[in-house]
């Protein structure tokens, strides 16, 4: 408080000096008083040298101060919209990094998402790796029977070629058939559910579930499987 009262009787001192000691209208009194020889009367004199001195002093420092007010404003509503922009701006980015994160995060887990085609053909369960990267073949578990889960995976390397020994594993279909004929004779059909349990490059597992359509006809079988799709599953502790 006392400061600012003190910077106040500053600037009017400092105006007041300025316009007594050389400003417009006491030069005009001075030539006045020089060329007419005659002086201005004391209480004129007072009065313009103290009272309307004084008053344009306090009205400078006044206007000081209002501007200075204006300016400060100004800056704070420069800067608020400055902060503003600044805000939305970050609010875009940290929008587009969410984006960017969710994108890779998706990438990264289709890159594991496994696919495995099943054919059966000459007498062999081929299952094909569709994905993109390699697949651990666990076991398979046919209809009502228990799952026959190996001790070490076989690794189905990524391919769509279907070429023997290029993305492709297979199973041998010979008591397959021997067990269709047992329970189909000469014709007949049936759909016999089979799971596969595969593992991925990044440690999940998953069973994957077809429907094998088995034609006897003259004894001769024809198998058309259907890939009924897939879900995470620990088939381990099962």
């Amino acid at each position: 408080m006392l400061g600012e009262l003190w910077r106040f009787i500053v600037g009017v001192i400092g105006y007041w000096q300025a316009y007594a000691s050389g400003g417009v209208v006491t030069a005009i009194i001075a030539l006045g008083e020089r060329v007419t020889g005659r002086s201005l009367p004391k209480a004129a004199y007072l009065s313009v040298f103290l009272v309307v001195y004084l008053l344009v002093a306090f009205f400078l420092v006044w206007r000081d101060e209002y501007r200075g007010a204006l300016a400060a404003r100004k800056d704070v509503v420069a800067l608020t919209e400055s902060n503003a922009e600044i805000a939305t701006r970050l609010n875009h980015a940290e929008g587009q990094v969410r984006d960017l994160a969710t994108r890779l995060a998706s990438a990264y887990s289709a890159s594991y998402t496994p696919s495995l085609d099943l054919v059966y053909a000459e007498k062999q369960f081929r299952f094909y790796n569709r994905g993109k990267t390699n697949l651990y073949f666990w076991g398979t578990r046919l209809a009502d029977d228990r799952p026959a889960i190996e001790s070490e995976a076989r690794v189905i390397t990524p391919s769509g070629g279907g070429f023997i020994g290029e993305g492709f594993f297979y199973i041998p279909g010979d008591q397959f058939e021997q067990r269709e004929r047992s329970r189909l004779g000469q014709d007949g059909e049936e759909r016999v559910p089979l799971e596969a349990f595969v593992a991925t490059e990044d440690s999940k597992r998953y069973r994957i579930r077809y429907v094998l359509r088995v034609v006897m006809a003259g004894g001769a079988v024809t198998v058309h499987s259907q890939n009924m799709g897939m879900k995470e599953f620990d088939w381990s502790s099962n």
